[in-house]
């Protein structure tokens, strides 16, 4: 055999192995729904902002300078979110200032 045989056999037989390793690879898709996501966000805006205020939990005037600091942040990347509406986002921000 010469040397261009053994580099065309070396390759198909990598190639095939690649091929079936990427084949046999089970790696389960899980797809969240629109709602199940929006409430995941949620509850980590929510987290987020109860560890936030945690901090300043004496003073009102600082608390409530924190808490609207804070929800101005969650819009702002909430707006660069394309699976958020103005609708969604105005609805998830009045969720959190109840809070």
């Amino acid at each position: 055999m010469n040397i261009e045989s053994i580099y065309t056999l070396v390759g198909i037989l990598l190639f095939a192995f690649v091929s079936i390793l990427i084949l046999k690879s089970k790696t389960p898709q899980v797809i969240k729904s629109r709602t199940q996501k929006r409430d995941e966000i949620v509850s980590e805006y929510k987290e987020k902002l109860k560890v936030a205020l945690a901090s300043c939990s004496d003073d009102k005037e600082s608390r409530t300078a924190e808490k609207k600091s804070q929800l101005k942040k969650f819009s702002d990347e909430l707006s660069r979110n394309i699976f958020f509406d103005e609708h969604d986002i105005k609805n998830i921000i009045i969720e959190l200032a109840k809070e």
